[in-house]
């Protein structure tokens, strides 16, 4: 999930502090993961979380532990299990922490994101001239050619991304120094 860290809250927060992160990230990923100091997942907040504990007389001023869900599901870095996943879409659970061995947030998954998850790391080679594509590929790499909208690439990381391959690896040579400026992790996040 890009962005994830906006789903992080942390346990000194408030009840109004939660609501307005709740309403800052919108409909597309409703729940607030409570953390510690150390990013270790205490439990977690939905709005309807937040709506039993106004008709159990918690104000907006109390504090963000005392209305969490402290059994929220997780799922554990080294255990990616598509069974479990599909169990969790089909209770409508769509975002789930994933957790180190001392259950520190490392990542978000928004289930709707993804068909799969894969735990693999992937490389994409993209290092060749595309001499059957010349003229095209005299100054741009063929990975960077358009097809419809978007390079070459591009398709091919979403897709990658679509099966839940977080590790993209990208082996580069010919016109390596243009595809390399075009996929800055800094600009692509």
């Amino acid at each position: 999930m890009k962005n994830w860290k906006r789903n992080i809250l942390p346990h000194t927060s408030t009840v109004k502090q939660a609501l307005a992160r709740l309403n800052e990230i919108g409909v597309a990923s409703n729940v607030l993961f409570v953390t510690d100091e150390m990013q270790k997942l205490l439990g977690s907040v939905t709005d309807g979380d937040i709506r039993r504990g106004f008709l159990e007389n918690i104000g907006v001023g109390d504090a963000i532990t005392s209305i969490m869900n402290v059994d929220c599901k997780r799922i554990f870095k080294n255990n990616i299990d598509n069974n479990i996943i599909r169990q969790y879409r089909e209770r409508s659970i769509i975002t789930i922490p994933v957790v180190d061995e001392q259950q520190c947030i490392i990542d978000i998954l928004n289930l709707n994101e993804y068909r799969e998850i894969i735990p693999v790391d992937a490389v994409i080679m993209a290092g060749g001239k595309g001499e059957r594509l010349l003229p095209l590929t005299k100054e741009l790499p063929k990975p960077l050619l358009k097809v419809g909208n978007k390079p070459i690439v591009e398709h091919n990381i979403d897709r990658l991304i679509h099966f839940g391959v977080q590790h993209i690896h990208i082996s580069i040579n010919y016109l390596g120094d243009g595809l390399r400026d075009a996929l800055d992790p800094r600009k692509v996040l």
